[in-house]
């Protein structure tokens, strides 16, 4: 049975104890990307609106994207190399601390939609292998 990813800062990403590592993806066009679900409730239509705007960036310029619906599991599946970037527009700390440790530890580029380095107060979460992290970077912003 497979387990869950692992991580420890400056020891690497695992698991079942291997070491996971992000894709080599290197063309953004062949990246498999994961955003965020979209937002419900008072509001939504507002806060949506940016989504709506990113999946159709995203829809003419990558292979495939992805919305399984959990933060962590997006950045998880990333370090595993399973997917090749994740774009989360709310974040919350409690649901992305450990998922960008460990996407970082396996070799992820974890930013903020401004390119600077991801830090808990971050409003927004761009995450990828380093082969497909500037062109996606770029892409989010012209779409955000």
């Amino acid at each position: 049975m497979r387990g869950p990813a692992l991580a420890a800062q400056g020891r690497g990403a695992h698991v079942n104890g291997e070491t996971i590592h992000v894709s080599k993806t290197a063309e953004l066009p062949k990246a498999m990307i994961a955003i965020g679900d979209y937002a419900t409730g008072e509001g939504s239509d507002e806060e949506n609106k940016q989504r709506v705007a990113l999946t159709a960036a995203l829809a003419a310029e990558v292979e495939r994207i992805r919305m399984f619906g959990s933060a962590a599991h997006d950045l998880a599946w990333l370090a595993e190399g399973r997917i090749d970037g994740a774009v989360i527009l709310s974040n919350k700390t409690c649901d992305i601390a450990a998922g960008v440790l460990i996407a970082r530890e396996a070799g992820a580029l974890v930013l903020d939609s401004s390119g600077a380095e991801h830090t808990a107060t971050a409003t927004h979460t761009i995450a990828a292998a380093p082969g497909v992290a500037e062109p996606l970077l770029a892409l989010v912003r012209s779409a955000l």
